[in-house]
């Protein structure tokens, strides 16, 4: 191989290697989605007890790194698209689930400088305060805001779709990224 071709080879390897992580990504993320979603849901919301994908997604970008966020995003997209709802709809969804999951990573590894391995208790312990609880308040609330916004449902019970939603996340984070 000549100098030119093995320059440009490197650089192609490596957007391969980049695009094959996003597909990868998606597909754990739409695969999951789609089996938290044949969970009971808790109201007419479609809201599960536990959102498995969420674990999913800060499992990816802890993994791979946050760079893969867009296969965070295509699959909470078409998550979403698939209950049916508006494409409008599926891309806050997508913009919540993707938000959520890269507060928890940098949170995760600017604060507790996250060991995956979870060998130190300040790993375990940041895992649940700030890849679990906190970035779950990011998406818990996009979700539930969007929720009843766009069905035009009475504020009333917001305050308990809001914490099931955010209990869903944080439960999906708990029991899937330490796995993955």
């Amino acid at each position: 191989m000549t100098g030119a071709a093995a320059t440009v080879s490197a650089p192609l390897r490596k957007v391969s290697k980049y695009l094959a992580q996003i597909a990868l990504v998606f597909a754990a993320y739409f695969v999951v989605g789609k089996l938290g979603q044949a969970l009971p849901s808790l109201n007419s919301g479609h809201i599960g007890a536990v959102l498995p994908a969420s674990g999913i997604a800060l499992a990816a970008l802890l993994f791979f790194g946050d760079q893969v966020w867009p296969g965070v995003a295509a699959g909470a997209f078409f998550v979403a698209l698939s209950i049916p709802t508006s494409s409008g709809v599926a891309v806050v969804q997508g913009i919540g689930a993707t938000a959520a999951a890269l507060t928890g990573s940098i949170l995760l590894r600017r604060i507790v400088h996250f060991n995956p391995s979870m060998s130190r208790l300040r790993d375990v312990l940041g895992l649940i305060t700030f890849g679990a609880f906190s970035s779950s308040l990011v998406s818990a609330t996009i979700g539930t805001l969007l929720l009843y916004f766009v069905q035009f449902r009475g504020w009333a019970g917001l305050g308990r779709v809001w914490i099931i939603y955010w209990l869903g996340d944080s439960i999906g984070v708990l029991l899937l990224t330490p796995l993955v």
